[in-house]
C-alpha cells in the first residue's frame, strides 16, 4: 500500500526523503525562492556541478548531488507545465501484461487489468460477491472455510497449471453446489477472477 504523507517545514533543514526535486531556471545556476534556498543550503558545490550539464530545458530534468543538503539528491525541474515536469521527473511504472488470460495489451494499472477488462472484472467480483454473501449455501462456516482454502493456496490453480502465477481471488466448487457438490476441499480450486470469469462462461454454454 502506498502512503502518501504531507508535512510543513524546511527541506533544506531536514531529511524528509533521498530526493528533493527543486523548481530551477533553465541556466540551473541557482535563483530566488525554493531555488536559491536550496543552492545555498546546498553550498558551492551544487552550484559548481549544476555548471557542467550545460542548462535544462522547460519541461525536462537533470539530477545532481545533494552536497551539504539532507538527502541523496536533488532533481532540478525546469518548467511551468507541472505535468511534463513530473513525468520527467519521477519514472514512469512499466507497463505489463494484462492479468487477463490470452490478452495481448500491456497496462500499468494496479489491478493488473488493461481498460478493456478492468470494468468486466470489476463487475465479475461484485456479482460473485454479492453471491457469496447472501447466497444461503455461503454462510459462516463457508467463508471459514473460503478463507482457510485460499490461504493455503494463494495463487490460481488453473494458471499455476499453465506455467503462470496469478494471486487467487475466489474459491471456486469444481462441482456446483445446486449439482451436488460440497465444500470438501477435495471439490475446491483457488481461481484468479479471469479464470472464474472462464470456468461460467464455458458452463453457461454447455
Amino acid at each position: 500500500m502506498t502512503i502518501i504523507r504531507t508535512e510543513l517545514g524546511d527541506i533544506t533543514e531536514k531529511h524528509y526523503a533521498d530526493a528533493i526535486v527543486n523548481a530551477a531556471n533553465e541556466s540551473l545556476l541557482g535563483g530566488g525562492g525554493v531555488d536559491g534556498a536550496i543552492h545555498r543550503a546546498a553550498g558551492p558545490k551544487l552550484l559548481a556541478e549544476c555548471r557542467t550539464l550545460n542548462g535544462c530545458r522547460t519541461g525536462q530534468a537533470k539530477i545532481t548531488k545533494a552536497y551539504r543538503l539532507p538527502c541523496e539528491y536533488v532533481i532540478h525541474t525546469v518548467g511551468s507545465v507541472c505535468e511534463v515536469c513530473e513525468v520527467n521527473s519521477m519514472p514512469m511504472k512499466p507497463k505489463r501484461p494484462c492479468r487477463y488470460s490470452g490478452c495481448p495489451k500491456l497496462t500499468n494499472h494496479k489491478s493488473g487489468y488493461c481498460e478493456d477488462h478492468r470494468k468486466m472484472m470489476q463487475q465479475h467480483y461484485e456479482h460473485f460477491a454479492r453471491g457469496y454473501e447472501h447466497h444461503k449455501r455461503y454462510d459462516e462456516n463457508w467463508r471459514k472455510i473460503r478463507n482457510r482454502y485460499i490461504s493455503n493456496r494463494p495463487l490460481c490453480e488453473r494458471c499455476q497449471s499453465q506455467g503462470r502465477f496469478t494471486a487467487a481471488r475466489l474459491v471456486h466448487h469444481i462441482k456446483p453446489l445446486a449439482d451436488g457438490g460440497t465444500h470438501d476441499e477435495s471439490n475446491l480450486q483457488s481461481l484468479c477472477i479471469s479464470c472464474h470469469e472462464k470456468v461460467h462462461q464455458r458452463r453457461k454454454s454447455e
